[in-house]
């Protein structure tokens, strides 16, 4: 019977625990929760953007609010003015939809209650137009397109008339293989040095990886995408010397090993 007792017993107090067990962590459940919305430590002081001027600074934070919502719903509890709704936010999808930005990220401060945005824009490198479309879109030294351009003329711009029938649009790049445009970029300069004034640069179908310069009072230069003479200099020269350039219709370097002229 002792034993039964004491079971008993034991069960009572049991009893009596559990329910101040609930109020226990009720208050601290509740406790935590005005700590983490309401208390003042948890307070965005300041929104700070660095590194872009022509993007608005409300409207970037807006973007920012949207994509935590669209993908994490639970932080909208939280409001916009709390470090909780920011803290650990992606930047990958909103700086897709703004194409003059290079880089961006977000940054949450919480022991200065700050939300920091470091972006980077991009830079001007040339014009690239597309004649079929006559639509012109300025692109940066990677290729990347980030904003319309009016049709340029002029030797004091670089402008490349793309004569294929395909179509881009903001934040994609001019080429489909980013080496491609590195090339163009390496020639241009070879040719610039060799004292050669460029009186055009247009892109044919890319199915045949084939480009052109025009040099002014001279031939066409024809070249091929996937293929660059290592000695592109020495050969200009070379040809320069034994040729009347003013009497050229074209020079054929697209195939290795082999020039052709006409």
């Amino acid at each position: 019977m002792e034993g039964i007792y004491e079971f008993k017993r034991e069960e009572k107090k049991i009893r009596w625990k559990f329910p101040v067990v609930l109020l226990v962590i009720g208050l601290l459940l509740i406790g935590a929760s005005y700590f983490f919305l309401y208390s003042g430590f948890l307070k965005v002081n300041e929104f700070k953007v660095e590194g872009t001027r022509a993007v608005d600074k409300n409207t970037l934070f807006a973007l920012f609010a949207s994509e935590i919502i669209k993908n994490q719903s639970w932080r909208a509890l939280f409001g916009q003015d709390n470090l909780i709704f920011w803290l650990g936010a992606k930047s990958a999808s909103v700086k897709e939809r703004i194409p003059l930005l290079a880089e961006l990220a977000l940054r949450t401060n919480i022991w200065e209650q700050r939300v920091e945005v470091n972006a980077r824009e991009r830079q001007f490198n040339g014009i690239w137009c597309f004649s079929e479309r006559r639509q012109c879109f300025v692109f940066d030294k990677d290729g990347v397109t980030f904003s319309l351009a009016p049709t340029a003329e002029g030797a004091l711009l670089l402008k490349i008339t793309d004569e294929s029938e395909r179509s881009i649009n903001l934040g994609q790049s001019v080429l489909p293989e980013r080496g491609w445009l590195a090339g163009v970029f390496t020639i241009l300069e070879i040719i610039k040095k060799e004292g050669m004034a460029i009186a055009d640069i247009r892109v044919k179908e890319l199915g045949l990886r084939e480009w052109e310069i025009v040099i002014a009072g001279g031939p066409r230069l024809i070249f091929n995408f996937e293929y660059m003479s290592g000695n592109l200099a020495e050969i200009l020269k070379n040809l320069r010397g034994q040729l009347n350039f003013s009497k050229l219709q074209y020079i054929d370097l697209r195939v290795p090993g082999r020039i052709y002229y006409k």
